[in-house]
């Protein structure tokens, strides 16, 4: 477990479980999971633009990544991340964003938005679409933790719980 002051992001997400049959295993989960979550974070939204981000920055990755068998395939990559357990992904990933929020100067400014995603319905509701509040650091242009609401609430009443 990592360190509570700790920012890495290698440690966070280490402690999520590796769901695949150790005989299957070609790439190790961390390098799957650090490799999505840059790719996504510099707006890469497919699973092949994930690929073709790490071909193009596998020396970087190579940096603090074994990839002792090169760089997951799309194919690959998107096999592992749907293996994966979201609760446990959810709260690695929340606790690095939280870590974070820590280092960040007494100045930075968060904002809270409500939003309600038409077109998209949630659980076997067919009226209602779903709700998503999220916390942005507006001084660092990253979400720092994103909930599920289930309809449109007061912001700050659900994010007490995060700040």
């Amino acid at each position: 477990m990592q360190e509570k002051d700790s920012i890495s992001l290698i440690e966070h997400l280490s402690i999520i479980k590796d769901p695949r049959i150790e005989r299957t295993k070609k790439h190790k989960l961390i390098d799957i999971l650090i490799i999505t979550v840059c790719a996504v974070i510099c707006r890469n939204d497919t699973w092949n633009d994930i690929e073709d981000f790490a071909l193009e920055n596998e020396e970087w990755f190579r940096k603090f990544l074994d990839l002792d068998n090169g760089i997951p395939s799309h194919d690959t990559i998107a096999r592992v991340v749907s293996l994966i357990n979201p609760k446990e992904f959810e709260r690695a990933f929340y606790q690095w964003t939280s870590s974070i929020k820590t280092i960040l100067n007494d100045e930075h400014h968060i904002a809270i938005d409500d939003k309600s995603l038409r077109g998209t319905l949630k659980g076997g509701d067919k009226t209602s679409p779903l709700n998503l509040i999220h916390a942005w650091s507006i001084n660092n242009n990253v979400v720092l933790a994103q909930n599920a609401t289930g309809t449109k609430t007061n912001e700050i009443t659900i994010f007490k719980k995060y700040f």
